[in-house]
């Protein structure tokens, strides 16, 4: 039996991932994505979900990430990151309905998660719903204030509101 420890030892990892990924660091984050795949040895959900990333960065094969962590959620189904994860894939699929109601799941769980509060307001701001959007990156900030991806989503759902408005002649 996994430990809490060991879980958010792996959560740590992947958002170290991610980082390596956005900046650019291909050696690195596919290094360290083979290290948490070692670490998940033992937990099935976990190991899953890092399959799931596999097809996500080396062939951007949102599909099968979507069924990777789908079989994730049916072994840990009260996991927020799995689910929040979910959302995400959803969401990068275009299917922003589905990927909302995931995130509100996983904000059920863990109600003050910056990175779930985030990608709704993503999630949300691409449906058009901008003022909404912003409101949720505003939760994420009061969480994390240097969150950048909070500070950055804001800042393109300000600018893409402020030029969504017709001013009257």
């Amino acid at each position: 039996m996994e430990t809490e420890e060991e879980i958010e030892e792996l959560r740590r990892l992947n958002k170290q991932i991610n980082t390596l990924y956005y900046t650019g660091k291909d050696e690195e984050w596919y290094a360290l994505l083979k290290k948490a795949l070692e670490k998940s040895k033992a937990i099935e959900a976990y190991r899953l979900f890092f399959y799931g990333q596999i097809a996500r960065y080396k062939n951007t094969d949102y599909k099968q990430q979507e069924e990777l962590i789908r079989k994730a959620i049916y072994i840990r189904p009260e996991d927020f990151f799995l689910i929040r994860n979910l959302g995400a894939c959803l969401s990068n699929q275009g299917k922003e309905d589905e990927a909302i109601r995931y995130f509100d799941e996983a904000l059920k769980i863990k109600p003050y998660d910056n990175l779930t509060l985030n990608d709704k307001g993503a999630s949300l701001s691409r449906q058009g719903n901008f003022e909404e959007g912003i409101h949720y990156f505003d939760e994420a900030l009061k969480i994390q204030p240097d969150d950048y991806l909070a500070l950055n989503n804001k800042g393109a759902s300000l600018t893409v509101n402020l030029f969504s408005i017709r001013q009257v002649p």
